[in-house]
């Protein structure tokens, strides 16, 4: 029965084929193009489901050049970003103004986007007369090691610059054909925006130059000379990528130890790896091993001698296909040269290699090996029915590769699972899984995965850092059930967080999480040192400026915790915590009115800062606003009924306002909740004294006296009660007894003396 449906489906193909032929050419050509789309939106399909993921939040949800029109300003005119990539952030910015931070829309473009190119790349072949173009085009974007770049949204770069790659040399190619200024001005125009789509496409121009070669069987003068500006215009994007990569992106940390003739070993030996990946895309993964080379090895050269070997071997057939090797080879490894690792890159870290650096590469490889046996297929004639059928089984298996390996991307844990799983050395991607785990609150499951990620790389700083983070996480739970747990965890916390820090002292991060952990231990002065030291190294750092005020209201400092919490509001206007440590500065400095502006700020930007709505509303009632602290406690207690401190303050505020049923019924809470309240019995004593309620407000009284004997104001409450139901011996024993609490008291030893006479 299987066998009958795969005869049906070639049957289905044959037919496809058959209607192709029988249209006009340009009929033709639209709707192959339209397959091409169609088909790698197919193979794309588990993208629509797939989040953001690992450098994404940096160059999209955390991005705020992508937030305004001055971010548009910065992203063209300054040094801010990490890149020299201008066009691909505008890309971004475009979209971010569409759908914010939504994943689909983002991954839509993208895959749209590669699909567009492998469009491009088909017309590219057609203008060179290269047989089974469209078939190569197919493989492109079909091919499983693309989905690095076309699943991933922050190679997003990879696929704008695809677009504007292949738009150059269609540009060029043009030109050849018609040489006119208006046809060099635009390749030049189109290059230009190239260059600022990526760093690595500044190879293009000896790229062409080769092809040039290739194409006319040597160079003339006039292709040079042609193609001089471009090179000119390349060196000088090449110069400020390198800039915005050293000084932006990497921030001057130590990428690779390698000496040159280790980089010209490990780059050798990438030539073979992308052709291998390209050719026989097995075993795909996001970090692939880092490679151990020994350069006093003479068997680390094989792949040099070896690529020398090949390049020797096809000159001395160039009449024949020796050309057509030397082309491709040579533009290949042309085309990875930016990512061979001669220059730094931070990935360089992990890896040697990544599927996303052959991205452009492929344009090469794939075109040479699906155009070659396309050529010798049309040569030794084979039957048209044998080649549908191996082209459509190729094509089948690339799609089901590619919609598989698209699922990888599909969550931060999906995707470092699989690292995991097919490189268990990934030191990255533990610390990565843990993220992930401890975004969605898995306290247990990113501890362990940090502690494997240490186990592998002991001096990996990122993970103790992380580590610390979770282990702090963790006292925090602790600390409501079990105290004594919770500091050990604290502790720990405190000995992997302080060696992050003197792993990678200039990190602002690490001091900033130790700083953290130092002040939840109360070690006040040590956490804002650990703050400032971060804030010395990050200028801006708004969230660490907030901390620190927090931490120096702590220690007392209120006139710097407020100079902090203002400039922390100023760089981030949308801190919430900042505006509330600039309250509680502000408060506790006597200044209300500056006080009651940033606890409305805060709470318009956070109304559940519970915290800040509490202090807010007992400012406001400690200055006999009550009628303004009430809707602040009433919004308090709705959003932590269980409360019994919320639920008694907004009993003392109706108490204030004579609203007593409505103190009362908050008092009676309070006490469900917290039967041990005597301060909140005394309360409730006192309002049913105004009620003339005498017998509950003694029964009150009472119990207030039996949790709290040493409060003088209870047992004073409690005599003028006894009073009023002319018990005078009791009321003047709780007199005596307010008076050895609190001896010398004029008012209590009058009301004494009164009650004797």
């Amino acid at each position: 029965m299987a066998s009958i449906r795969r005869l049906f489906r070639l049957r289905a193909v044959f037919t496809f084929v058959r209607m192709l032929d029988g249209l006009r050419p340009a009929q033709r050509q639209w709707l192959w193009g339209l397959l091409l789309v169609v088909l790698t939106c197919i193979a794309y399909l588990p993208v629509r489901n797939a989040v953001l993921i690992w450098d994404d939040s940096f160059m999209v949800t955390d991005n705020r050049m992508l937030r305004s029109l001055s971010g548009l300003h910065d992203i063209w005119f300054t040094n801010k970003p990490a890149d020299h990539i201008p066009v691909t952030l505008t890309a971004l910015w475009l979209q971010f103004q569409m759908w914010g931070t939504n994943p689909l829309g983002y991954h839509i473009v993208n895959v749209l986007l590669h699909a567009l190119g492998a469009v491009l790349l088909w017309r590219v072949l057609v203008r060179l007369n290269l047989p089974g173009g469209w078939l190569a085009a197919a493989v492109f974007a079909l091919h499983p090691v693309c989905v690095a770049s076309a699943a991933w949204v922050s190679e997003q770069k990879n696929t704008v610059s695809l677009v504007f790659y292949l738009c150059t040399v269609l540009c060029y190619l043009r030109l050849e054909r018609k040489p006119t200024a208006a046809n060099y001005a635009l390749m030049i125009v189109v290059f230009v925006l190239t260059l600022l789509t990526k760093g690595s496409v500044v190879v293009l121009p000896a790229v062409l130059l080769l092809l040039v070669w290739w194409k006319n069987r040597g160079l003339k003068r006039v292709g040079f000379l042609r193609l001089a500006p471009l090179f000119v215009l390349a060196f000088a994007e090449g110069l400020a990528a390198i800039w915005f990569q050293n000084h932006r992106a990497i921030g001057g940390e130590m990428i690779q130890d390698l000496n040159r003739a280790g980089q010209f070993i490990a780059a050798t030996r990438a030539v073979w790896f992308y052709l291998w990946k390209a050719w026989m895309p097995w075993n795909i993964i996001v970090i692939y091993p880092q490679w151990q080379i020994d350069w006093h090895s003479w068997v680390e050269y094989i792949p040099a001698v070896l690529i020398i070997a090949v390049f020797v071997v096809s000159w001395r057939f160039r009449a024949t296909w020796g050309r057509h090797v030397m082309f491709a080879l040579a533009a290949f490894i042309v085309t990875l040269f930016p990512v061979m690792g001669f220059f730094n890159m931070y990935f360089l870290v992990f890896s040697r290699v990544a599927d996303h650096w052959q991205y452009l590469a492929m344009l090469i490889s794939i075109p040479f090996a699906v155009c070659s046996v396309v050529y010798f297929a049309n040569k030794w004639k084979w039957p048209r029915a044998v080649s549908v059928t191996i082209a459509v089984t190729l094509l089948g298996f690339l799609t089901v590769s590619t919609y598989l390996r698209a699922s990888v991307y599909e969550n931060e844990e999906t995707i470092w699972t699989d690292t995991i799983k097919k490189n268990p050395n990934a030191w990255m991607a533990y610390n990565n899984l843990g993220n992930a785990l401890a975004n969605r609150h898995d306290v247990l499951g990113a501890i362990a995965a940090y502690q494997r990620a240490i186990a592998v790389k002991a001096d990996f700083a990122d993970a103790y850092s992380n580590l610390g983070n979770q282990l702090v996480a963790q006292y925090e739970e602790l600390k409501k059930t079990d105290k004594q747990e919770a500091a050990k965890k604290l502790d720990e916390a405190l000995v992997v967080l302080e060696k992050a820090v003197k792993i990678q002292p200039q990190m602002p991060n690490f001091h900033f999480n130790y700083g953290i952990a130092l002040v939840a231990r109360g070690k006040l002065e040590e956490g804002i040192k650990e703050y400032q030291e971060a804030i010395k190294l990050r200028g801006g750092f708004a969230e660490c400026r907030s901390n620190l005020a927090n931490a120096l209201l702590k220690a007392g400092r209120t006139k710097e915790a407020l100079e902090q919490a203002l400039i922390a509001a100023q760089i981030n206007p949308t801190s919430a915590e900042a505006h509330y440590n600039a309250g509680s500065a502000s408060h506790q400095l006597g200044d209300i009115e500056n006080a009651k502006k940033e606890f409305e700020a805060a709470l318009k930007l956070r109304s559940n800062l519970t915290s800040a709505r509490y202090e807010y509303g007992m400012m406001l009632a400690m200055s006999d606003r009550f009628a303004e602290a009430l809707p602040q406690f009433q919004t308090y207690v709705h959003e932590n009924p269980q409360d019994a401190s919320g639920h008694g303050t907004l009993g003392n505020c109706y108490a204030a306002l004579h609203r007593r049923d409505e103190a009362i019924a908050e008092y009676l809470l309070t006490l469900k909740l917290d039967p041990t309240d005597a301060h909140t019995e005394n309360n409730l004593a006192n309002v049913y004294m105004e009620a003339e309620k005498i017998p509950e407000a003694l029964e009150h009284y009472a119990r207030s006296i039996s949790l709290q004997q040493d409060d003088a104001g209870t047992h004073a409450n409690y005599a003028v009660a006894l009073v009023r139901v002319g018990k005078r011996a009791e009321a003047a024993a709780e007199y005596r007894e307010a008076l050895r609490l609190k001896p010398n008291d004029p008012q209590l030893q009058a009301a004494l003396n009164a009650l004797k006479q």
